[in-house]
């Protein structure tokens, strides 16, 4: 079970090259935001990165019926066989969240960002589907996150911690180091 912690900073819009130059380094990082018009639901976005800790990559090969699962922060690799929605489910049950939500008007507070390729018809509607030379599914586990407030100006520093392998101010300084490497 993971918890997440939130340190709140103001949000200065003249910083924002910061968050860019963090990220750059990465081959694998998200960025989501909430399109519609209007808020609430433009009231979002999110920019992260799989350095945190326990943070990992899938992707999914349809064909073969394998997850290929890769940590950067332990350099390890695995290759599963399963499907990624099977993979999804027992991740999801391994890592759940706290439901203690340490800020509520938060929508997302880590876990599994991705996308499922056409590919994956073939699973789910039986019906063949052409091959791509990208993953049919990919999928990051994201634990260490900015989460930036549109509407009330605030950025938050999100980070997941597994509260029986380390204790709340050790994700507290992984989310400070970020904060601190936010400031320029």
């Amino acid at each position: 079970m993971l918890r997440a912690t939130v340190r709140p900073t103001p949000l200065d819009r003249r910083r924002r090259g910061c968050f860019h130059a963090h990220l750059r380094p990465q081959r694998l990082c998200i960025l989501a935001g909430q399109q519609s018009p209007g808020p609430p639901l433009s009231r979002w976005s999110f920019m992260g990165d799989i350095s945190g800790q326990d943070a990992n990559v899938a992707f999914f090969d349809a064909k073969r019926q394998t997850v290929r699962v890769v940590r950067p922060g332990t350099r390890s690799e695995d290759t599963l066989t399963l499907s990624i929605f099977d993979y999804l489910e027992r991740n999801r049950s391994v890592h759940g969240l706290d439901v203690k939500h340490p800020h509520p008007d938060i929508p997302f507070l880590g876990g599994h960002v991705g996308y499922f390729g056409y590919e994956l018809k073939s699973l789910t509607c039986n019906m063949p589907s052409p091959l791509s030379p990208y993953p049919d599914a990919a999928f990051l586990f994201c634990t260490r996150f900015l989460a930036f407030d549109h509407v009330e100006k605030h950025l938050y520093v999100v980070a997941l911690y597994d509260p029986q392998e380390s204790a709340c101010p050790i994700a507290a300084a992984g989310a400070d180091s970020w904060r601190v490497r936010h400031r320029s």
